[in-house]
């Protein structure tokens, strides 16, 4: 007989961000390394950075689902801003090591991410989830 263990979820953690950015270049890797150059490394670097940077932004929460203390799944909630809410700006030093790690990665390789990211981007309707 095979136990399962309980899978919980709970909202991510800096500890978390490692395995979240994993598992989306192992789901992504199609998208993102075709003609760009990236390697699986460099990839889940640009997706972890990019994780920082969305919860800076604010405007979402991300969930993670953990099961015997590893990271099995993750989801993004995003919260629709009104109008006149202040949005937190980011500085150069927010942004810092961001641009350090793109001179690292190369700076065709991450527009090509870019380019990639913008053409994934998708607004869902009140009321659509995706599972």
């Amino acid at each position: 007989m095979t136990t399962i263990s309980a899978i919980l979820m709970e909202r991510m953690k800096e500890e978390h961000k490692a395995s979240v950015s994993e598992l989306l270049q192992q789901g992504f890797c199609s998208k993102f390394q075709l003609g760009t150059g990236l390697n699986n490394s460099q990839l889940q670097w640009l997706l972890e950075r990019l994780l920082v940077l969305v919860e800076q932004r604010g405007g979402s929460e991300r969930i993670v689902a953990l099961q015997g203390g590893s990271v099995v799944g993750s989801l993004s909630l995003q919260f629709q801003v009104r109008s006149g809410d202040p949005r937190p700006s980011q500085t150069a030093v927010d942004l810092l090591p961001l641009w350090k790690g793109i001179q690292e990665v190369g700076w065709a390789k991450a527009l090509g991410f870019s380019v990639r990211l913008a053409f994934l981007s998708h607004r869902p309707v009140r009321g659509e989830l995706y599972c």
